[in-house]
């Protein structure tokens, strides 16, 4: 390009060009840097657990300890933990209330599961001074559970986006309260 005002249609889709590959450039730095900060804490995303496995329900595994004993490639030692997570679609209805009846998602874990995992809570109820212990209690006591902080009513609720009502309403406790 010796004298690029003698072409100006030449010129502008060169310069046309290098703008697209500086943009894609500079786009695609800023995706995996985006990706990066989101996937980067991987341990407390995933609870500590490197490998998850899902099984269907028309063919379940019984045992996964003995299917990865007898599975090939797994040498002993290789696995620390393994922690089992039953899924319940459920229809509930909150008693005393007018409420209409609404769908929601129950989710069980076995006692393996509950001694691995790494996650914490964000708010716990009076007694228990670490999430290890909810944990705990959540294999010896038959009426505790956890619950989805979207059940837990919070006190400074946002008046932003759709406001979707949750089947039950909890009352007693604000999610971002510390309970000691």
């Amino acid at each position: 390009m010796k004298y690029p005002t003698q072409s100006l249609f030449r010129t502008g889709m060169t310069l046309a060009m290098f703008i697209l590959v500086v943009f894609t450039l500079t786009a695609m730095n800023f995706i995996q840097a985006a990706m990066g900060a989101a996937f980067g804490a991987t341990q407390e995303l995933s609870g500590g657990y490197e490998v998850r496995a899902d099984a269907g329900y028309a063919d379940p595994i019984s045992d996964m300890n003995a299917a990865l004993k007898d599975a090939q490639g797994i040498k002993k030692g290789d696995i620390q933990a393994v922690g089992h997570v039953s899924n319940l679609p459920a229809e509930v209805e909150q008693r005393g209330t007018d409420r209409e009846p609404g769908s929601l998602y129950l989710q069980g874990v076995d006692e393996g599961y509950s001694q691995s995992i790494g996650y914490g809570f964000q708010t716990m109820a009076r007694g228990y001074g670490s999430a290890r212990d909810v944990w705990q209690t959540l294999q010896t006591e038959k009426d505790t559970a956890v619950i989805s902080s979207n059940l837990a009513p919070a006190r400074n609720a946002s008046t932003f986006g759709p406001s979707v009502e949750p089947p039950v309403k909890l009352t007693g406790f604000y999610a971002s309260v510390r309970y000691e």
